[in-house]
């Protein structure tokens, strides 16, 4: 299981079914902090719910629509809708904090 790379051409049908996690990046750069939660997210959760990444630069539409002003920003989505957003860096522990939203489905 690897992280998928979200586009906006994908990003409907990747995360339009369940549950979402999705860091929103900049060209590319996601701080080693933040990938290194998310890559143990995947690994942990990753058979049942979608862990993502998307580029805001090369892909804006998804951005616009989702009002990404900072970077980076993570969510959690349910059927494809914002259940919480958190932007900036944030510590493995604050990022658990968005993970027990979906606790219920471990």
């Amino acid at each position: 299981q690897m992280v998928k790379r979200l586009t906006d051409d994908n990003f409907k049908k990747e995360t339009g079914n369940g549950f979402s996690f999705v860091a929103f990046i900049a060209r590319g750069a996601l701080p080693a902090s933040i990938k290194a939660v998310i890559d143990e997210l995947d690994s942990e959760v990753g058979k049942l719910i979608t862990v993502g990444r998307l580029d805001t630069d090369e892909n804006p539409e998804t951005s616009k629509e989702f009002s990404i002003m900072s970077i980076p920003a993570l969510m959690l989505l349910k059927d494809g809708k914002k259940v919480k957003q958190l932007t900036g860096f944030h510590n493995k522990e604050e990022l658990r904090r968005v993970d027990r939203h979906v606790g219920k489905i471990y």
